[in-house]
């Protein structure tokens, strides 16, 4: 029975320390992210721990507390096994490999001391309920090695790159739309250019260098570098790599302030890609509609663009939005384009005008501009547009911010029938994330939405709710859900025969749910 309880015990403490290091990965490596997290499920955290602490009972005489002893821990097992897939993969990289394999090494360690069974069973069990923690403990031995081998591997992506001296890099960061400008420029760019862009959210130093290393060729002409940040400093380290020739700010706002804590870091970092292209003599771009960054200044050389402001170097008006898509006019030194895209929300027209500024500015033709934007598709889950039938899904799970969000809402105002939100709230939003998701709340309630589903019980969903509220949005109208999915099905059946356009407005990944 000891023996059984033994390897319970083992396989125990290997799913746990899979998961938290599943965990460890989401929170990027950080310790004080982690602990977060951890603070943040505390009762799940106990619960697990003294499901591990009841296998000690088959240390006791009586066989039946021995059995039940078996019992609980093949119970704790099954909980920790994967019921689903993850939103975001846990990536079995070698970082995690090192980390698990310290891990291993520490239990090792600890119950070969002076071994006797009873000894091991007691230490087994007191590692399972620190098992939440001991990915910080390898994640610091190992660390040093680790930062070596990235500066390694950096600076050989660098000298890479370093020898394509015609290669034109483009930068582009901004709090949120960097991912679709990144779609947009791509596409007009490749009208003229062989472009390479780093794909999905390689936006980080690691990523930029992997992209160099394993897709970069001779006869690329344009990269096109996404660069994100969580904390200050990390647009610099992104620049240091790539060096860029130009730059593009697509927009600032309070998103990740969890990490940033102010908006005038934000702003900051976010400009430390204007700092890197004024060392080369650059061009950046800047969207001159957002008042962060019209009232920044800049040493660098400046292309202002936005949206019905006849006073900035590219501007878009005329627009006209609907189901199908959008047409805007583009001006710029006297000059019009007449524009029209398959896109969704007229903030999407804010990041095409800036788009089409660089693709000018590198010299691609009106008529090329033109073709490219009636094939262009916006970034997947960005106000992405699914129709079945009587039934139009906007997909806006990626991480949402307050800006963004209540654009997304205006958005689904403008559909024609029955308007839906299903949204789990806001998050990573620091000490203002409570009023952040009541604003949302009350914004939704001004767009007069006949329905919101609100994904789980938690206090950005309670927020939510007190906005609507606090707007006199009728309590009838507001369903608290398990999942999206369940809010769709619910949604399905109260609009069974009109026209329904339901909102899917940001998801949380898997360590905030």
């Amino acid at each position: 029975m000891i023996y059984v309880l033994i390897v319970l015990l083992i396989i125990n403490l290997a799913l746990a320390c899979a998961n938290y290091l599943h965990m460890f990965q989401l929170n990027f490596y950080k310790t004080d992210m982690h602990l977060h997290w951890c603070k943040s499920n505390i009762g799940k955290l106990v619960f697990r721990s003294v499901l591990s602490l009841c296998g000690l009972l088959v240390l006791t005489e009586p066989l039946i507390l021995q059995v039940f002893a078996i019992v609980v821990l093949a119970f704790s097992i099954f909980l920790l096994i994967p019921k689903k897939k993850s939103k975001v993969p846990f990536k079995i990289t070698g970082r995690v490999l090192r980390l698990f394999a310290l891990e291993a090494v520490i239990t090792a360690l600890i119950v070969s001391i002076k071994p006797n069974l009873n000894c091991t069973i007691i230490r087994l069990g007191i590692i399972n309920v620190l098992a939440p923690f001991l990915c910080l403990v390898a994640n610091f031995v190992l660390y040093p090695i680790e930062k070596v081998g990235q500066k390694r591997y950096i600076d050989s992506a660098k000298a890479i790159l370093e020898k394509h001296q015609d290669l034109t890099i483009i930068g582009i960061t901004g709090s949120y739309g960097k991912t679709s400008m990144k779609t947009f420029l791509t596409e007009l760019l490749k009208q003229k250019y062989n472009v390479l862009t780093t794909p999905q959210n390689y936006n980080t130093p690691l990523g930029i260098a992997r992209t160099i290393k394993t897709e970069l060729k001779p006869t690329h002409q344009i990269f096109i570098c996404e660069m994100g940040a969580m904390w200050k400093g990390e647009i610099a380290e992104c620049c240091e790599l790539a060096n860029p020739d130009l730059g593009i700010i697509t927009a600032i706002g309070p998103q990740h302030l969890q990490t940033f804590k102010t908006i005038d870091t934000i702003i900051s970092t976010k400009f430390e890609l204007a700092d890197s292209v004024a060392k080369n003599d650059g061009v950046v771009f800047l969207d001159y509609d957002n008042q962060y960054i019209k009232k920044h200044h800049t040493k660098a050389n400046v292309v202002s663009y936005g949206v019905e402001n006849e006073k900035l170097d590219y501007y878009a008006d005329k627009l006209k939005s609907s189901s199908e898509g959008q047409r805007f006019t583009i001006n710029h030194e006297g000059k019009k384009l007449e524009c029209q895209a398959k896109l969704l929300g007229f903030h999407n027209t804010e990041n095409l005008t800036g788009a089409i500024a660089v693709a000018k500015y590198l010299g691609v033709s009106d008529k090329d501009i033109q073709y490219a934007l009636k094939h262009i598709k916006g970034a997947p889950h960005r106000l992405e547009l699914n129709n079945r039938g009587n039934l139009s899904i906007i997909d806006d799970t990626y991480n949402s911010n307050p800006v963004s969000s209540k654009l997304a809402v205006d958005t689904l105002s403008e559909f024609e029938g029955k308007q839906v939100v299903i949204t789990p709230g806001l998050i990573e939003l620091g000490d203002d994330e409570e009023r952040y998701n009541q604003e949302l709340g009350e914004h939704i309630a001004k767009q007069e939405i006949d329905h919101v589903y609100l994904v789980g019980r938690g206090s950005q969903t309670a927020a939510i709710e007190a906005g609507l509220t606090a707007k006199k949005f009728d309590a009838s109208k507001i369903q608290y859900v398990k999942s999206p999915q369940e809010g769709v099905s619910y949604a399905t059946r109260r609009f069974p025969s009109e026209k329904l356009n339901i909102l899917l407005l940001n998801d949380l990944p898997d360590n905030y749910n």
